[in-house]
């Protein structure tokens, strides 16, 4: 895929010029595709080359230029710049779209979380929620994926019960979602996906709340249902 990705940015920059968005979209794509591969210098470094590309081009109210402004940030974060990374999202914060400004919010709960600042990122964590609801709506995944989030704040703070009703909610959005995409799958293909996606949460709770003797039943129980 990367030797594919770089003959396609060079036919990019031939065709269309360096100061041209082709050239910047071939970018971005490395630039993906290097966070996908924890190459996180590389990733901050091509994407900081896109944004580039847009202020030439005078256009840094575009997508692209948001988009690339979030993938710095995250970069920084797994490079461990924690300042650099919070200063950048700052600038995304008052962003119009509000997909840019929950994903904003979304990894500077996850900053907070590395940090033990639990309250600060719930707060950002309720924040994406909330924008999440606006642009996609209840019944959308990445909403679901957004409770899961939140959820996992609330095990950290010792807030169990909170967070498995949380884990729940999503739990039955997912499940109507596969529902509907994935009609010929059968139960336990679909069960099997949504333990994947929730498997890190139940394994946190589980940890944590074996002294709790209501919660740990539904969490048993919860995995026996997977299971078969």
């Amino acid at each position: 895929a990367e030797e594919y990705l770089k003959k396609y940015s060079m036919i990019a920059r031939k065709e269309f010029g360096e100061a041209s968005l082709g050239y910047a979209d071939s970018i971005n794509m490395l630039g993906m595709l290097s966070g996908a591969k924890n190459e996180y210098d590389r990733q901050f470094e091509l994407s900081e080359n896109v944004m580039n590309i847009y202020k030439k081009l005078g256009n840094t109210s575009a997508d692209g230029y948001s988009r690339n402004l979030f993938n710095m940030a995250h970069s920084s974060f797994k490079l461990g710049n924690i300042e650099k990374a919070k200063s950048i999202l700052e600038k995304l914060l008052n962003h119009p779209d509000k997909a840019h400004r929950g994903s904003a919010h979304g990894l500077l709960a996850e900053i907070n979380i590395s940090l033990n600042n639990f309250d600060t990122a719930e707060r950002h964590m309720q924040k994406a929620l909330e924008l999440t609801r606006d642009y996609m709506g209840e019944n959308h995944t990445a909403y679901a994926g957004n409770l899961i989030s939140l959820a996992k704040v609330k095990a950290r703070k010792g807030e169990f019960q909170d967070a498995w009703e949380k884990a729940e909610s999503a739990k039955k959005i997912i499940t109507e979602q596969i529902n509907k995409i994935f009609n010929f799958a059968s139960e336990k293909d679909k069960f099997k996906y949504i333990t994947g996606l929730n498997s890190d949460l139940y394994v946190s709770l589980g940890l944590k709340v074996l002294n709790q003797e209501n919660t740990a039943e539904k969490l048993f129980l919860a995995i026996l249902d997977f299971q078969n």
